[in-house]
């Protein structure tokens, strides 16, 4: 008695972060007869994580965000980012294979590990960028007020730049110098003086200079965490 031909169909579908399931791909077998008969077997596609190029900043800088939104933003659109200074506005430049990728293209699990737990929180609402463009105005308006602290305080500092961050919780001023002593020096006295919450952001001949935070918190070299109300 021979063997009965069998055709089997099957759904096809796609296989997305919500668990629903992919195409199906078929291998053969021989049979008693010879006859390769095809079998189902799931294929399961990877996902490619992606990470962004975000430029943020009144004096700018570029950095790379792991990005949970999908699809993803184009250039040139809007979005809230965390940063190592706080939640601020950027712009997407580019989208990138995220560390989650090998370089064979075969998805691995090992998390991203970013500096200060950077990533992309959102895309950009209106009333951000209108939130945005306020707190960028009222920063400009009291650029001259900080420049005379500075003199006051006799600080060997020159401000360049000062903004706040999108949520209003803290307020970097970019200043030429270098940082050391004097980054030091005028987040504490800020502090003392009952102003808002500041962080100092030393900018050089090269672009901006790193940070160095002391590892117990508090007033480091970029005066992070210092100051009182606003």
């Amino acid at each position: 008695m021979g063997i009965e031909q069998c055709t089997i169909r099957c759904r096809t579908g796609n296989l997305n972060r919500k668990g629903s399931l992919g195409p199906l791909a078929v291998y053969h077998s021989p049979t008693r007869d010879g006859y390769n008969q095809p079998h189902p077997t799931w294929k399961v596609p990877h996902v490619m994580p992606t990470d962004l190029l975000v430029r943020y900043g009144a004096i700018p800088e570029v950095g790379r965000f792991p990005c949970d939104i999908e699809p993803p933003p184009p250039r040139g659109r809007a979005v809230v980012v965390q940063t190592p200074r706080g939640v601020e506005l950027g712009t997407v430049l580019e989208a990138v294979r995220g560390a989650g990728s090998s370089t064979n293209g075969h998805a691995h699990h090992e998390p991203a590990e970013e500096p200060g737990g950077q990533r992309v929180l959102r895309i950009a609402a209106s009333e951000e960028l209108t939130a945005a463009e306020t707190s960028r105005a009222d920063a400009q308006a009291s650029f001259e007020s900080w420049r005379q602290r500075m003199v006051d305080w006799k600080l060997q500092l020159d401000l360049l730049d000062l903004e706040w961050t999108l949520d209003r919780q803290k307020l970097l001023l970019y200043v030429l110098g270098g940082r050391g002593p004097e980054t030091t020096r005028l987040a504490l006295l800020a502090a003392a003086a009952g102003l808002a919450k500041i962080e100092v952001q030393p900018v050089g001949a090269d672009g901006l200079q790193p940070v160095e935070k002391p590892a117990g918190g508090g007033c480091g070299s970029g005066g992070g965490g210092c100051g009182g109300s606003h």
